[in-house]
């Protein structure tokens, strides 16, 4: 019984726009703090990146700020990353993967490897389909 209205609660819950916003939000700082561990940049690094002060990282995790499409690209910048944002059917599953590659310079010669040698020229973000060449599948 307890289970089934837990289920009718958070039904609700997904129709509510406060609700709506305040996952987005959190799944939106999720993905920030999972490229800050990545590339090893603090919170303290991420604000003297965007010139702000403690307190606006503060609010920022704790999600007590108005994230405007703006202030997202800043902090997305700021983190040397990109976004991507995809919009689809409500009975739809989005499933895509992430295939990251990085690109090194090749050392001098054979005779004189050495790994601190190599450089990061670049790196790649593919977003591969599946199951289908649609980005969603409705779900059955």
């Amino acid at each position: 019984m307890a289970i089934e209205k837990h289920r009718e609660l958070f039904k609700n819950m997904e129709n509510d726009l406060e609700f709506q916003v305040e996952s987005t939000k959190i799944w939106l700082l999720e993905e920030i703090l999972a490229v800050m561990k990545t590339n090893g940049i603090s919170r303290s690094e991420l604000g003297r990146r965007l010139g702000t002060s403690r307190a606006y990282i503060t609010k920022l995790f704790r999600a007590n700020i108005n994230l405007t499409l703006k202030s997202i690209i800043q902090i997305v910048n700021a983190l040397d990353a990109k976004i991507s944002i995809r919009i689809y059917p409500k009975e739809a599953t989005m499933r895509w993967f992430e295939i990251y590659e990085q690109k090194y310079t090749q050392p001098k010669s054979f005779g004189d490897y050495n790994p601190s040698e190599y450089k990061k020229e670049e790196k790649l973000s593919i977003t591969m389909k599946e199951p289908s060449d649609e980005y969603c599948s409705t779900a059955a």
